[in-house]
């Protein structure tokens, strides 16, 4: 059975860029590199392949390795410009037809920057705390590129880790040198146990809560060496490491070994910043932690829409000193569009929060390949690198909705603002022109997607044409009091009552300048709302800087509007540091106040359409309705509802028969109150 064996002699090959972290800049070139070294008794082919998030075939290459000998053959693989993302290379070597190695890399291509310098990144950072985020000069780097502008890193390494002691060796004082010149601030995290320790605790006890409960004697000496080192050279310190279990209960020795760990920080320097790790989930205060400034390690099982009200909780409850940890998500079943879309909400939610910064695990990880360890970004890097970039150094303003389903984020910096969108409607198969929107955006915005590619924003008569989908885009160098405008100016009441009485509604705003204003606005009716009674239709308007302006508008709707959302356009001229002209879309709904409605249609009997009108009493009185219908061949048809209670619902049926050959047409159903006024209109197609 020998004659079976293959032996091949083969040759040293390596797959390598010359960056490190394998992470390009949006001005480098892109070259991969190739290195052969091996025996000259047989010829190689070789084939190299290049692939794109998506799986889809980018680059390939053949060629043949012949007489390499003991001589290193370096080949350079330039691509072809790219845009910003992430990307897997493929290395096949070959012989007589069979594969008999392969090697593979992933590397990233960053977009450029269009945040400013001294902005870009603040108030975000990394938790470099294991062993898997590669060698210093790698983290720096790697550092610099996501623009994060602090970093945590451990005090102690455990000495069995395998690159513990590299990293022991390592000068924490030169660590910290690099990290000033570099404008990243660090926060030393007594994250692990060191081995001498360890040794001192009892059996099943390895946290740091079990040594720092010990008698200080224990391990006084090992802190004291640490502070009087980088007491002064150190901004924050954290004691213990960002937890996200939802399992974990609560230690009171917490709230002990942070008053002793203090004392020991007073005697070198005043007023020590010392952050405690908290659980999200966890539902503590400040008399429990015995501390304002925490780290709140926010579960990838909070929804991104949930994270204001989770810091806002920590805050009422005496946590003044906020930084919020995220945790992507990570299960497997969930797919790569969802993954990092929600990691894009995520921190977009955070930054709408009242976190005084955001931090994430760093977005890269070191694995050995052939004997060589690799260190290779994630998608969350380029992602990361994009919103550091765009929300370091704003602010919040607010949110408003092109449309539903369709949120707008407001953030600004000094004047220049950025928007954040999506579009929570978006069907690949629907028209383009359903996830098309116009906002006046000033004079030259630019779209920027969550890798980092960036293009002018389309401009139609002075307003941006934006095509929204599920994944998230910045709108970047956009006029943010354009845009604190258009979030704030609303309708109160929100939801006009469905009547054909003449009823007062009250539109407001904020003047976003820093200057008085003064101007006009007129209401632009489409052919649709040619029937609509709007008065006024003009005003003036005249404010201070942030002053509130308030107009009281009579509406009045026709018998036969359809319910549901609708806007009034407004067209603004402003006379502020200069003229602006723009209009925007004022948004209200139309419903029937206190009823809710639900509709269902279905086929019967192959040609006939049932159709049923499920109707709730969400009132404190009794009502009285009248539920009608009227189909394409002009039938009308009603049903009596008498004294529906508060909290109860009733249901009304309506038959449609030979329904198919109005299939394309509408019909209307609704409810109205057989005494009032108050009429409320639907309708669906025939389908």
């Amino acid at each position: 059975w020998f004659d079976d064996i293959t032996v091949y002699q083969l040759p040293r090959v390596i797959l390598r860029t010359d960056k490190l972290g394998n992470v390009f800049e949006s001005r480098d070139p892109v070259e991969l590199l190739v290195e052969v070294e091996g025996v000259n008794t047989l010829d190689y082919e070789v084939s190299m392949r290049v692939y794109d998030a998506m799986d889809s075939l980018l680059s390939q290459e053949k060629w043949l390795i012949s007489g390499v000998g003991t001589e290193e053959n370096t080949r350079i693989i330039t691509l072809p410009d790219i845009s910003a993302g992430c990307y897997r290379s493929e290395l096949l070597i070959q012989s007589g037809g069979k594969t008999i190695a392969t090697r593979s890399l992933i590397f990233g291509k960053l977009g450029p920057s269009f945040g400013e310098i001294t902005a870009s990144g603040m108030n975000f950072g990394l938790l470099v705390l294991d062993e898997d985020a590669g060698n210093w000069p790698t983290i720096l780097r790697l550092t610099q590129l996501s623009n994060a502008k602090m970093i945590k890193l451990p005090v102690w390494k455990r000495a069995e880790s395998h690159n513990s002691a590299a990293a022991a060796e390592e000068n924490l004082d030169n660590k910290l040198i690099q990290l000033q010149q570099n404008n990243v601030e660090a926060i030393a995290t007594f994250s692990e146990v060191p081995e001498d320790l360890a040794v001192k605790l009892l059996h099943g006890q390895q946290s740091l809560l079990d040594l720092f409960s010990r008698d200080s004697h224990d391990w006084l000496p090992q802190v004291a060496v640490v502070l009087a080192q980088y007491a002064r050279q150190v901004p924050f310190w954290q004691i213990g490491t960002d937890i996200f279990d939802e399992d974990i209960t609560w230690d009171p020795r917490i709230k002990y070994v942070l008053t002793t760990l203090r004392t020991e920080f007073e005697k070198l320097i005043r007023n020590p910043i010392l952050f405690t790790p908290i659980p999200g989930l966890l539902d503590v205060n400040q008399q429990q932690v015995g501390n304002s400034y925490v780290s709140v390690a926010i579960s990838s099982l909070i929804v991104p829409e949930q994270i204001p009200d989770y810091i806002a909780e920590f805050h009422k409850k005496g946590m003044n000193h906020i930084w919020a940890v995220l945790e992507p998500m990570t299960d497997s079943y969930i797919s790569r569009d969802n993954r990092l879309i929600d990691f894009a909400k995520r921190i977009a939610y955070a930054k709408k929060s009242e976190a005084q910064a955001i931090f994430i695990n760093h977005p890269w990880s070191e694995k050995e390949y052939n004997a060589r360890l690799v260190t290779e970004p994630t998608e969350l890097l380029l992602i990361y690198r994009t919103l550091t970039d765009q929300f370091g150094g704003t602010r919040y303003l607010g949110e408003f909705e092109l449309a539903p389903g369709v949120p707008v984020l407001v953030f600004d910096r000094d004047g220049q603002g950025c928007l954040f969108a999506w579009n929570t409607n978006y069907h690949p198969e629907a028209p383009p022109a359903q996830s098309e929107f116009g906002l006046y955006l000033g004079k030259t915005p630019v779209e920027i997607d969550l890798f980092g590619n960036s293009k002018p924003l389309p401009m139609e008569n002075g307003i941006g044409r934006i095509h929204l989908t599920n994944w998230p885009v910045f709108l970047s160098r956009v006029d943010s009091r354009m845009a604190m405008l258009r979030a704030s100016m609303k309708w109160t009441p929100a939801i006009v009552d469905a009547s054909v009485a003449r009823q007062k509604v009250l539109l407001s705003f904020v003047n976003p300048f820093r200057i008085p204003i003064s101007g006009r606005l007129r209401f632009q009716l489409d052919e649709s709302q040619m029937n609509w009674g709007v008065d006024p239709v003009v005003f003036n308007f005249s404010l201070q800087p942030n002053q509130l302006f308030q107009q009281e508008i009579y509406l009045k709707l026709p018998r036969n509007e359809i319910s549901g959302r609708k806007e009034l356009t407004a067209v603004i001229a402003i006379d502020a540091d200069r003229a602006y002209s723009f209009s925007m879309p004022v948004p209200f709904e139309i419903e029937l106040q206190g009823i809710d409605v639900s509709i269902f249609a279905r086929r019967i009997n192959q040609k006939d359409l049932l159709i049923q009108q499920v109707v709730t009493n969400n009132s404190e009185a009794d009502t009285n309705l009248t539920s009608f219908i009227d189909f394409p061949d002009g039938d009308h048809q009603e049903r009596s509802i008498q004294k529906l209670a508060p909290g109860s619902s009733t249901t009304k049926s309506f038959v449609f028969p030979n329904a198919e050959k109005w299939v394309g047409n509408y019909i209307r159903i609704g409810l109205q109150d057989p005494q009032g006024s108050r009429r409320v209109n639907y309708q669906i197609e025939i389908n």
